[in-house]
């Protein structure tokens, strides 16, 4: 996954703070907290930031709590009808942490504030795309491998990563296809043909390649016949096996589809 450039645009990450966090240093529930402000003070890694932002977020104090749900409202420009949904909603729950009130949303903010954060700590750089770059993070709880060959997304992914994910750097993954690529084209037409039949498009067992890797710890096993089977016909009769398959297919489906059209 690449980031697409921002081009003669500084953004001004001040006004940023307050768009994604507004209040957050001003907020009552934090005021006179001065470990905070330390811990803040002797941030240097991202790993030291994430702590600190879990530490609000991960609060049980009821001011809190109320302020990390506005804040995430506000970062993702709530209507007012819908905020008054769901403060009623919240309220009726207990006064939940946000994590369990809404996890995806806590999700995203958890990473807003972790940048914030690290912009003011420095733990994070200014550069300009990185407020874009961020925002393909949204993506990872819904992946099992992250691909990026950012220089933000090297650094702050990992740490958010959860046990049944993978972090590879893209310049990594590049050279891995291209090897792959080598592969099958070193194959003759009876080699590729067996292959197609057997494996598909299940990449070899190269040593050391991280996509036959992945491919093992996620995907159905890579065994014999796994693959095409249609591949060892000629293209006539496939076309007409895959026909085939399609009409049955839909006579099939015929009666679920017809009760949703009622």
């Amino acid at each position: 996954m690449s980031s697409a450039p921002v081009s003669g645009h500084r953004p001004d990450y001040a006004k940023i703070g307050l768009r994604f966090a507004p209040g957050c240093h001003s907020s009552p529930a934090l005021k006179g907290r001065g470990f905070l402000a330390g811990k803040i003070k002797k941030a240097k890694s991202i790993e030291d930031v994430i702590k600190i932002a879990d530490l609000v977020l991960d609060s049980d104090n009821p001011d809190i709590k109320l302020a990390n749900l506005n804040h995430c409202l506000g970062m993702f420009y709530v209507s007012e009808p819908i905020r008054k949904l769901v403060h009623t909603r919240w309220l009726n729950l207990g006064l939940p942490k946000l994590s369990d009130f809404a996890p995806y949303a806590s999700f995203c903010f958890r990473a807003y504030t972790t940048f914030i954060i690290g912009i003011s700590t420095g733990a994070i750089s200014t550069r300009a795309s990185n407020v874009i770059d961020l925002e393909y993070i949204w993506y990872l709880p819904f992946c099992w491998i992250f691909v990026s060959s950012d220089i933000l997304h090297k650094r702050l992914v990992p740490p958010f990563l959860r046990a049944d994910q993978e972090f590879v750097d893209g310049t990594i993954l590049k050279a891995d296809l291209g090897n792959i690529v080598r592969d099958w084209k070193s194959l003759d037409e009876n080699a590729l043909e067996e292959r197609r039949i057997h494996y598909g498009s299940y990449p070899p067992e190269v040593d050391g390649s991280f996509t036959h890797k992945m491919y093992k710890k996620y995907c159905k096993p890579r065994s014999p016949y796994c693959g095409d089977p249609l591949a060892k016909f000629p293209k006539e009769k496939r076309q007409e096996i895959e026909r085939n398959i399609v009409e049955e297919l839909n006579r099939k489906l015929k009666p679920y589809r017809d009760l949703k059209k009622d």
